[in-house]
């Protein structure tokens, strides 16, 4: 599937911050909109990326520098709870509970990040 335009910039931003090194966590509404994050990621990030994993209900690119994107489904079991990440992207009106679940490990990080799109 083709993603709308304006989702160049938090991919861009999303990019930026696995290829420092970062673990990104990104939070979607299902998970068939999944696949074509992943896609559009290895698109952008070109020859950086590593190895992408498919487990149910998570998705995950790996980069070659150590950064991680992390794609979870809104509707995953547990909700991101327990996910180790610094920086977190997620849709805007993602249910409330996604973010108490990601919150603790997060603020656990030196610079943690929080961004919705």
């Amino acid at each position: 599937g083709v993603l709308m335009p304006d989702y160049s910039t938090p991919v861009s931003h999303m990019c930026f911050d696995a290829l420092e090194g970062h673990r990104v966590v990104v939070v979607l509404k299902d998970f068939g909109s999944i696949k074509d994050w992943t896609d559009l990621i290895q698109d952008f990030c070109g020859g950086k990326v590593r190895s992408v994993s498919h487990s149910y209900p998570s998705r995950r690119v790996e980069f070659e520098g150590g950064g991680r994107i992390t794609f979870l489904s809104e509707r995953a079991r547990g909700g991101g709870r327990g996910l180790s990440s610094d920086r977190v992207y997620l849709r805007h009106g993602a249910p409330e509970d996604i973010r108490r679940a990601i919150l603790p490990t997060m603020m656990a990080s030196q610079n943690p990040m929080m961004v919705f799109f």
